[in-house]
């Protein structure tokens, strides 16, 4: 199982939230998919939402925007309508994803572990950069963490 824990009091939420998209892929939940960017303020934010609402199940824009849930560094330490302390596991913030996208019943899933085995990867590689990843900011397109560029999830080059 994922596990992100806190020590002292977090710094940065996206650690947390990143570990909480996997916990859902290891729940079986391997349609879901997460699409970090910075916005124009300069906060990192995290949509999340299904491959069915994204064209190609990759790339924006949202087939409907009321079916996503949105997490940003800048309404820390809420995310959604948990308070994130040194206690709240990747569990919570995944059951609070959930809360946000519907049950699984109603929201259609799919089975891609091509894209899960690339989000862990791209988890542990924005962990050991010590950045959060970006799919995209204001004056620049692309995957990265930090300054580094990181190879996009699977089909998100189809999409463009």
């Amino acid at each position: 199982m994922t596990s992100v824990s806190y020590r002292s009091a977090p710094r940065h939420v996206w650690p947390l939230l990143l570990a909480a998209v996997e916990d859902l892929h290891e729940r079986g939940l391997t349609g879901i998919r997460a699409l970090p960017h910075f916005g124009p303020v300069g906060h990192w934010r995290l949509s999340v939402t299904t491959a069915d609402n994204l064209p190609n199940g990759a790339h924006l824009p949202f087939r409907d925007d009321d079916a996503v849930f949105r997490a940003t560094e800048g309404a820390f330490p809420r995310v959604g309508d948990l308070t994130i302390s040194t206690r709240t596991s990747a569990r919570d913030v995944a059951d609070e994803i959930l809360r946000g996208l519907g049950s699984p019943r109603e929201v259609r899933y799919f089975n891609d572990a091509d894209y899960c085995r690339w989000f862990t990867a791209m988890r542990q590689r924005a962990e050991e950069i010590g950045a959060p990843p970006s799919a995209f900011e204001d004056f620049h397109s692309g995957w990265r963490c930090g300054t580094t560029e990181i190879d996009p999830p699977p089909g998100w080059a189809d999409a463009v």
